[in-house]
Formats: structure tokens, C-alpha cells, sequence
């Protein structure tokens, strides 16, 4: 089982190409063959990277990022064994990233766009700046999701996750 997830990996995530190329996509069950949930030591070995990269621990909460996704702009959070989140933003110093969702959503599409893709969704005013908007998706069952923040106008960060993990703006507090 572990062959075939790596082989996966390598095939769909393992290229540093990534960035440049169409690949997987962000949706409300995880990224490509990541999945919402899953131990972290499959999600390492799909990620095909062992030791992690720019690690950032906090008890049992663990968010790293990888060097092949960081021209994607992917975070990912591990947290009692499983992962639970994966972030879309800047916070890896790059400006641009090719990472979108499932519904062709990236980070600098229009909030209509967003609207649009996800009818049902729930938005809601950032307190400190009410120009600001957070638009959540969630499953039926209210198990995963996905959060949008915009500055009203554009997509500035992208969170999917379990529903405990995505509803904190930091992926580990």
C-alpha cells in the first residue's frame, strides 16, 4: 500500500514542475490523493517527503510546508496523527501561486467568482474590517470545508480541512 501511494505521489505531486503544471486541486475532500483525515504517515509518504520542511510545532499540532509546493503556496497541517488542513496563501514568500480548487478558485480571483462556484456558502464581515469577507464551505454533514478570505473583492488565502481546523485563521495555535 505504501508503494502505491508513493508511486501516486510521484506521479501526480512529486514534481517540482508542479507549479508550472495543471495538478491536483484543492476540494472538499483534500488535495489529489491527500485526504481529509488520514494518517499522517500515509499523507507524509503521498507527499513523498519524510522529514519535514519549515516545520512549525505547537503540542500535538504540526504545520509544515515542503519545498516542491512551495511555488504552489501549500501548507499542511498534521494534528493527532491525521491531517487535518491544507492552506493556499503567500505565506511561503512567494506573490503567485498555482494553486486553485476544484471550481478553478485561486488565490486573486474575484469574490463573485467564489460566490458564484459555491451558491450555498455562508459569508460573513471580519470584525476588525468589515470590507473584509470569510466564505466557508462545508460538506452536508458539516465535517470539512473549505474558507475563503477576501478583501471583498479578491481571494487573499484559501484553508480546506477538517471543520475543527479550518475554523481558526492559524493553522496551529
Amino acid at each position: 500500500m505504501r508503494y502505491v501511494l508513493t508511486l501516486i505521489a510521484t506521479v501526480l505531486l512529486g514534481s517540482s514542475a508542479y507549479a508550472a503544471d495543471a495538478g491536483p486541486t484543492l476540494s472538499l475532500d483534500g488535495f489529489g490523493p491527500l485526504k481529509f483525515g488520514m494518517p499522517a504517515d500515509q499523507a507524509l509518504a503521498v507527499l513523498h517527503h519524510e522529514m519535514p520542511y519549515n516545520l512549525a510545532a505547537s503540542g500535538r499540532c504540526k504545520q509544515l510546508s515542503l519545498p516542491q509546493f512551495e511555488a504552489a503556496g501549500l501548507s499542511f497541517v498534521l494534528e493527532q496523527q491525521k491531517l487535518v488542513r491544507i492552506d493556499i496563501d503567500f505565506n511561503t514568500g512567494k506573490r503567485e501561486t498555482s494553486a486553485r480548487t476544484d471550481t478553478d478558485i485561486g488565490l486573486g480571483s474575484p469574490e463573485a467568482d467564489v460566490r458564484k462556484a459555491y451558491p450555498g456558502a455562508k459569508i460573513k464581515s471580519n470584525p476588525a474590517d468589515p470590507a473584509w469577507h470569510t466564505i466557508t464551505v462545508e460538506t452536508p454533514d458539516h465535517s470539512r470545508g473549505l474558507v475563503f478570505e477576501t478583501n471583498g473583492e479578491t481571494v487573499k488565502t484559501i484553508r480546506g480541512g477538517l471543520r475543527e481546523a479550518i475554523t481558526s485563521e492559524e493553522g496551529c495555535n
